[in-house]
């Protein structure tokens, strides 16, 4: 059986050849070269970068919330008072230390903004809490309200689909090195509306239209490496300026281009189409954050007992910065 690579590499090459009746050749190798920029369906050189912005978002936007020691404490007739006696001002610097919005983060946090103003940085910051926490749950195995957890995460996650196609456009425009090469070409030897033009009259060729109808009609990873490609070919137009990407989706169809539903007018764009995205969780955070997860807290104990002076002495809490973050600071959501 093709793998994504090969089958995507077939429908490229379709593609190409469409586009040969429709431009000169310097032009259609500008083209070509956008096209050829697609990635394959779970190609880790894509990937990666778009979940990397998504995780620097979550830990950049982590709210500054002050470090909690342990509360104070009464046995008998001994009274114990704690005082944080570490170096942190906050929770983000223990976990994240030295983290800055990476260009890629700050690409999608603008782009799905456009979407949706309520995905802010306030926003980006409680979805951070929420994954930081199942992280540390993770890790050390803190006790958490996992039921309440698990229905953030899916709530946000949920929150954050109709935004899907537009982080992954950020990406496309600005970090994935293949497609950005090829726009900027693009862009110093042709107008985007001389661009849209060639790869709209190429996507409603019947040679191209052929190709992906058979191979949306042979189902399992051929059709899924289809309906993937044909979601990159929107983002394609939409890249180059597109204002109405759903009319022109419209147009292909008419011309007998069979177009799955999830990738449709009305669909590719707002979140119907999320195969190829993994909702973020624990798992993205724990190496990131490990350290912090793991450290001792470092906390003075004073101990008074009646009418005796008080005693003071150093003591260091196994796990206690996610102890202090779980349960004793504001970011005690799930305790």
């Amino acid at each position: 059986m093709s793998d994504y690579r090969q089958l995507e590499t077939e429908l490229a090459q379709d593609l190409v050849t469409s586009i040969g009746g429709a431009a000169a050749p310097p032009v259609k190798a500008l083209v070509d070269a956008l096209v050829d920029a697609i990635p394959y369906f779970g190609d880790p050189g894509w990937l990666k970068p778009h979940r990397d912005a998504l995780v620097n978002l979550l830990a950049a936007k982590l709210p500054t919330s002050v470090i909690v020691p342990h509360p104070s404490e009464f046995h008998n007739l001994d009274h114990y008072v704690y005082t944080y006696d570490g170096p942190y001002p906050g929770y983000r610097e223990v976990f994240y230390p030295g983290i800055k919005p990476s260009l890629a983060a700050t690409a999608v946090a603008e782009r799905v903004k456009t979407v949706d103003p309520g995905l802010d940085d306030a926003w980006w910051g409680r979805y951070g809490v929420m994954v930081l926490t199942d992280a540390i749950h993770t890790k050390v195995n803190l006790p958490v309200n996992t039921a309440r957890l698990s229905e953030d995460l899916l709530l946000y996650a949920a929150s954050f689909k109709p935004a899907f196609a537009a982080s992954y456009l950020a990406i496309f425009l600005q970090v994935y090195p293949p497609s950005v090469a090829a726009l900027s070409a693009i862009a110093e030897r042709l107008s985007q509306a001389e661009a849209q033009s060639i790869l709209h009259t190429a996507i409603a060729s019947g040679q191209f239209t052929a190709a992906v109808n058979l191979m949306l009609s042979l189902g399992g990873t051929t059709t899924t490496a289809a309906t993937w490609f044909l979601f990159n070919l929107w983002m394609c137009l939409k890249a180059l300026g597109m204002m109405d990407v759903d009319a022109a989706i419209r147009y292909y169809i008419g011309q007998g281009l069979v177009v799955p539903a999830q990738v449709g007018p009305g669909q590719w764009w707002s979140g119907g189409y999320t195969s190829w995205f993994e909702p973020l969780g624990g798992s993205d955070v724990v190496i990131m954050a490990g350290a912090g997860i793991t450290a001792g807290f470092p906390e003075i104990e004073q101990q008074s007992h009646g009418r005796f002076a008080p005693t003071r002495k150093h003591i260091t809490v196994a796990n206690g910065y996610s102890e202090s973050y779980c349960y004793w600071g504001a970011c005690n959501w799930y305790k």
